[in-house]
């Protein structure tokens, strides 16, 4: 309790003992590092997996980079099996945001298969996945859903 009071006191005017001020300065100093590294591993990460945009359509799957650049094409013709795990129905909006579950398309071309993790971040774009599940269906691609 008198931890957390004493950077309010600093803060507001309140005069410490001295003991107290190389206590609040040595806890704002290592507020500022944590603060740094905390951004410094964001920025790795985000530079490491990067985030890439995943465009299904139903005849395609584009991988797509922030910039734009296609990264990989996948013509569904050519792929053996298509798995999409993820409930994709109980999506449901909840104020501004979805609840967030683990969604995953798997494509399976002869004894390769490459995995792509996806999430959906509004009620429009659930809608429009469930569209193009639908022609996946009538076009009789070799297609699973697995319910999580």
């Amino acid at each position: 309790m008198l931890f957390s009071s004493i950077p309010i006191g600093v803060l507001t005017g309140i005069s410490l003992p001295k003991s107290y001020f190389w206590v609040v300065l040595l806890m704002l100093i290592l507020l500022i590092i944590f603060a740094i590294m905390r951004v410094r591993n964001q920025k790795q990460i985000g530079a490491i997996f990067g985030k890439k945009i995943i465009e299904m359509d139903e005849n395609q799957i584009r991988i797509m980079s922030k910039k734009g650049k296609l990264e990989a094409r996948f013509d569904l013709t050519q792929i053996d099996k298509l798995i999409l795990k993820g409930n994709i129905s109980k999506y449901k909006e909840t104020g501004n945001t979805l609840n967030e579950k683990p969604i995953y398309i798997i494509l399976i071309q002869g004894e390769k298969s490459k995995r792509f993790d996806f999430k959906i971040d509004s009620h429009y774009m659930t809608n429009q996945l469930n569209k193009v599940i639908d022609s996946w269906k009538t076009k009789e691609y070799n297609f699973e859903t697995i319910a999580s």
